[in-house]
């Protein structure tokens, strides 16, 4: 009588290789104990063929509820694409499952963004040429 759940906040669902990324793990005792259980939990790292990456496991103290924070470092060898962070917790047999998809690349907001700061450049540049010409007519008008 387990549940899992996985929270990967909107700043990690765009990384690159060799970035570190955080999520938050919350077991749930769904069940009547009187003292904790020892739950053990895997998380793995898991590329968009079904190829694992990474793997890593531990046992967890569970009475009722559990959030802790996890740290996973993309290896500097992942190829751009979707991952997905899977946890499984098993008490007893039982097992209780969760994942996240994120990306590994450049997220499509950073082009815009890059595209945007251009555009401005250019427009700036125009200002001021035209400002330019404007004072250097005026001053010939003038003469």
């Amino acid at each position: 009588l387990f549940d899992v759940r996985i929270n990967l906040s909107d700043k990690f669902k765009w990384n690159l290789p060799g970035d570190k990324i955080y999520y938050t793990v919350e077991l749930f005792n769904l069940g009547y104990t009187e003292s904790p259980i020892d739950v053990f939990v895997e998380y793995k790292l898991i590329d968009s063929n079904g190829n694992e990456i990474l793997s890593e496991n531990e046992s967890i103290s569970v009475m009722r509820e559990v959030n802790y924070v996890k740290e996973m470092k993309i290896p500097d060898y992942s190829q751009f694409g979707r991952y997905i962070i899977y946890v499984k917790a098993t008490y007893n047999g039982e097992v209780a499952s969760a994942s996240v998809l994120f990306n590994v690349g450049r997220n499509p907001l950073f082009y815009i963004n890059i595209l945007l700061i251009v555009l401005s450049l250019i427009i700036l540049i125009i200002i001021i040429i035209v400002i330019i010409k404007k004072r250097r007519k005026k001053e010939i008008n003038e003469k």
